[in-house]
């Protein structure tokens, strides 16, 4: 049902307000590579390319956006290069996600290792990729963080065995679990939708957490309360179309007494609010239009004369009235325009 809001400054200031509340909540999920016979932090973390599966893998996990010119969620990466040239993101009506993927940042240097290192050490879900022969320990990239860890090792065939390891405190999440084995086709999504529920699994732990719609629809219904009118939506459109003087703005309303009922005018408490102006100046404008037509329909008739007078508004300027003057004889012929008299005619006299 239609609202009315009092539009001023602070009405203006609390919508913006609401309007600043991230309209969808970001994620964080690192992506590490881990070749044949790699066991130590450097050398995995100085891969700058993968094996074919992994790059197919990539490439259906999300878009891969060039960060110069990405509009989106940054997710801490750099738009001069430093920590690349470009990064998978995904985004739904619901979501967005940036991957920090291992293998896209540069390593070139000590000072690049250690920014790579931090951005994946600060992220809460990781997702390995291991084409080693033995399993991925969770300690080698050492973090207090790293809530949720997916590992997925290439089987024969083009399958896929998937671990899946959590803190204690983490709840339950899906759709893939421990032990999982799948196919190459299915691999990205699925990997992909159990990492956003592992995230909001871990975000649903914080205390009094809210998601971004509960939190702007508080924010709505604040602003409502605040500037909510008296009047409702069908008083104020019959105001508009009916206006009436404010002191005449009334209501009729029904009380039912035992055995019968009566009626009772109550004022609504509209009036003073909406009414008082808006209908004194409809009524303005309508009485005004009335009386430039009618004065219209009178010069047509002649009717007017130059002692009837417009009654007067408040409000209007009266027209100049035309004075109606009876049409007189020949006018007399002045002497100087006259021409005088041709040589010929004083001959023949």
């Amino acid at each position: 049902r239609p609202l009315l809001l009092t539009l001023n400054q602070l009405f203006s200031y609390e919508l913006d307000f609401c309007g600043s509340f991230a309209q969808l909540p970001p994620m964080l999920i690192a992506v590490i590579y881990v070749g044949q016979g790699q066991e130590d932090k450097i050398s995995i973390l100085s891969n700058s390319g993968g094996s074919q599966s992994y790059e197919e893998f990539i490439a259906g996990l999300a878009w891969e956006v060039e960060l110069e010119t990405h509009v989106g969620f940054m997710g801490g990466l750099q738009r001069n290069k430093m920590t690349g040239v470009t990064a998978p993101y995904y985004a739904t009506s619901f979501t967005e996600v940036i991957f920090h993927v291992s293998t896209r940042m540069p390593s070139s240097n000590p000072e690049a290792l250690l920014q790579k290192t931090r951005h994946l050490g600060n992220d809460e879900v990781h997702i390995v990729w291991s084409e080693h022969s033995r399993e991925y320990r969770r300690g080698i990239i050492p973090t207090d963080f790293c809530d949720v860890l997916i590992v997925i090792y290439p089987l024969p065939h083009k399958l896929y065995r998937i671990q899946v390891s959590r803190k204690p405190d983490v709840p339950y999440f899906g759709p893939l679990y421990n032990e999982a084995v799948i196919g190459h086709k299915e691999l990205p999504g699925l990997v992909r939708a159990t990492a956003l529920s592992a995230s909001r699994a871990m975000r649903s732990m914080l205390p009094f957490h809210q998601q971004y719609y509960e939190e702007r629809g508080r924010c709505i219904e604040t602003v409502i309360k605040n500037h909510k009118k008296s009047c409702t939506f069908e008083e104020f459109t019959s105001n508009i179309f009916s206006p009436v003087q404010a002191s005449q703005y009334q209501t009729t309303s029904y009380q039912k007494l035992p055995g019968s009922y009566q009626y009772s005018n109550i004022d609504d408490g509209c009036a003073s609010s909406t009414g008082s102006t808006s209908s004194n100046t409809l009524v303005t404008l309508l009485d005004s239009q009335k009386l430039l037509n009618a004065s219209h329909s009178g010069e047509e008739s002649g009717s007017w004369t130059g002692e009837e007078q417009l009654p007067s508004h408040p409000g209007i300027s009266p027209r100049p009235m035309k004075k109606s003057t009876a049409k007189s004889g020949n006018r007399p012929k002045n002497p100087l325009l006259t021409p005088p008299e041709s040589p010929t005619s004083r001959r023949s006299k």
